[in-house]
This record gives C-alpha cells, structure tokens and sequence, in this order.
C-alpha cells in the first residue's frame, strides 16, 4: 500500500518516536495490504531495507508495539505486523480519485536519501507533515496563515532553526 492514513500519522506525534521507529514504520507500509497488514516480516529483511542492525529491528518492534503503533504476532521465522488503524478497505475507488482518502505517500524519493536518516525524530514528522500539506494541493487548496503555521508548530519550532538549507533544496526537488 505504501501509505499511511493521516489520522496514524497525527497520532504518531505524541508518542516520542525515534528516528529508527519512524523509518520502520515507512518500511512496514511498503510491506502492508489494505487492512494495515504486513504478514511473513523477517527481521533480515527489515535490517536491509532500513540499514539497521538487528537489535536495533527488535528495539523498534518491541517499543512501537507497547506504544500501541503496532501489533505483532510471531510466526515459526518470522512475524505478522499490524499497523494499527491503518486499514483502507473502506474506502472506494471514487474515494482515492475525489480526494476524500487522507493519506501520506510512503514510496516518495525523500524517504531514500541519504540525509533522512541523518534528521531527528521530530524534523521527520515535520517534513512528513509539510509533504501532505504539500500533497492536499492536488485534490483541494491548503492554506494555513502564519499564525496557525506558528500556533501549529509552536513546541515543534526549534526543527527549522536544525534544518540545513541544502536538505530543504533537496526535499522540494524530489516532491
């Protein structure tokens, strides 16, 4: 599916996620069907799509599951992943066209570079953010004024003060 709904990806900032758990997360959407499920996850293969080592796999299951992001389920070799609330099936196909299906798009280049992984948690889910704000263009207008933009990201404000402009540059060219 390669997607997360928005209403998981708002929730995802009160839980004080690492940068490993996010990208896991991005990693399990391009695993998962429309229900939010990724079944037969092996840690080796997780290792080699997020560049971790294996602790730092089971870290991240074990710590996105008692934060209640995921459920997992072990299997013989490998495990059954849930993405809690992530499920799509009810949504139609005139949904996805219209526009009426808040989602964010996991498959978009940023997500590869090589600066992600060099971001902090919190600059993560702002980029993120500011992608969807970006992504809601193409179905209805978005805009926010500068003090809801501040209101918004008032406890997350120190993000652009630790954003290097070359990374912005990059953001934006590959959106």
């Amino acid at each position: 599916m390669q997607r997360i709904k928005l209403d998981v990806f708002h929730s995802l900032f009160e839980k004080e996620l690492t940068g490993n758990e996010i990208d896991f997360i991005i990693a399990l959407t391009h695993l998962q069907n429309g229900r939010g499920e990724a079944f037969g996850v092996h840690y080796k293969e997780m290792c080699e799509k997020m560049d971790i080592s294996v602790q730092a796999f089971y870290d991240c299951k074990k710590s996105l599951a008692q934060k209640g992001i995921i459920q997992v389920t072990k299997g013989q070799k490998d495990y059954d992943i849930v993405l809690c609330g992530n499920d799509f099936t009810s949504y139609t196909d005139r949904d996805y066209k219209t526009g009426n299906v808040p989602y964010i798009r996991t498959n978009q280049k940023l997500f590869y570079d090589v600066n992600w992984k060099k971001l902090k948690p919190a600059q993560k889910l702002l980029i993120m953010d500011l992608l969807n704000i970006n992504e809601a263009g193409k179905f209805r207008t978005h805009r926010i004024k500068r003090e809801n933009f501040i209101k918004k990201y008032d406890c997350r404000i120190s993000f652009f003060v630790h954003l290097r402009y070359s990374l912005l540059m990059k953001t934006y060219l590959y959106i």
